[in-house]
């Protein structure tokens, strides 16, 4: 995956490239989803790229992300507060200060998901269509979820992740609170692929604690959208995230969720405890065991109340999380910039 991301990246970069050497009659919008992936490759390719290709030197090879950044007439990244942290020096992936210097040209603007297709009540992979109104069908999936985990049911909240195992998702900081999950009251479910090591840890922990979690190596899509809609919360406690799509759709399922305090988390997950009456979810304060403890704890407590987990479902479950407005700025950008 991270070689795909890397082409990707060359592609908009060397696209930028092109354009930067013809005069040409429409601006160039480079769409920038994750920082870190920046497509790296030898310093032979600038002398391919033409009259922009200096844009692209750096550090004696060829950062395409760079060059596309440099050239482009407006950066997109995908939510409002990843564009703040991308111009910090601790959180911008090495091109914080050429963000900077393009500080003017730079816009958040938050992903949408597909509504149909992540839609509680027309999903072929949950036992019974549900919504915000009737959340029986859920209960039905929380079983079938139980069930297809090996999970014991009791009282407490099912927790969920479906997940890249990589340093950014943060899930290496969840090993050392397994032997916790137990007198928190919490069970935990997860579906996910990456990091050999991670995975070995994560299989060895579900041996030893089989009452408390559930680990299923690699990607089911039936699976994935049983564990969201089955689950009560859904984990997500990643050390970065430019936006995040998997806490949006979890919402759209009533499943509350659970995140570290960045990027496009901060901007679609409201902390219950921050914000009672409006709140969707929880943030743990920093990307350490030690705050997503306090949060997963904050967190079952929440659900705990009736009537505290009821209204966050209903806020969840009503907001849109499609591409409409998203689009929309979309599309404001490109007239202004077609326009001037």
């Amino acid at each position: 995956m991270s070689a795909f991301f890397a082409v990707v990246r060359r592609v908009r970069g060397f696209a930028a490239a092109a354009a930067a050497g013809r005069e040409r009659a429409l601006p160039v919008v480079l769409s920038v989803h994750n920082l870190a992936y920046q497509g790296w490759t030898g310093p032979e390719w600038v002398a391919r790229l033409g009259p922009g290709a200096a844009a692209f030197a750096r550090d004696g090879a060829c950062n395409p992300l760079a060059g596309g950044i440099a050239l482009a007439d407006a950066i997109v990244v995908v939510s409002p507060t990843y564009r703040e942290e991308v111009l910090r020096p601790e959180t911008g992936a090495g091109l914080d200060a050429l963000l900077r210097d393009r500080a003017d040209s730079l816009l958040g603007i938050r992903n949408g998901i597909d509504v149909e297709l992540w839609d509680p009540a027309r999903d072929p992979h949950v036992p019974a269509p549900f919504d915000a109104d009737d959340l029986s069908g859920k209960a039905l999936a929380r079983e079938a979820l139980l069930e297809r985990l090996g999970l014991p049911e009791r009282s407490g909240p099912v927790a969920v992740a479906v997940t890249r195992l990589v340093e950014q998702k943060g899930f290496d900081l969840v090993l050392p609170l397994i032997a916790r999950l137990r007198e928190l009251g919490l069970r935990l479910g997860i579906l996910g692929a990456g990091d050999a090591a991670q995975a070995a840890a994560f299989r060895e922990a579900a041996a030893e604690h089989p009452e408390s979690l559930a680990f299923v190596e690699g990607y089911d899509e039936p699976l994935s959208h049983l564990l969201v809609a089955g689950g009560d919360l859904l984990l997500m406690p990643s050390r970065f995230e430019p936006c995040g799509l998997a806490q949006m759709q979890a919402m759209r399922y009533g499943t509350l969720p659970v995140v570290t305090d960045v990027g496009g988390l901060h901007d679609t997950v409201l902390d219950l405890d921050g914000d009672p009456a409006r709140g969707t979810g929880w943030h743990a304060a920093a990307a350490d065991s030690d705050a997503i403890l306090d949060a997963l704890g904050r967190a079952v407590r929440g659900w705990s109340d009736p009537g505290i987990r009821a209204a966050a479902q209903r806020r969840g479950m009503t907001a849109d999380w499609s591409w409409r407005e998203p689009a929309a700025e979309h599309v404001e950008l490109y007239e202004r910039l077609t326009n001037a």
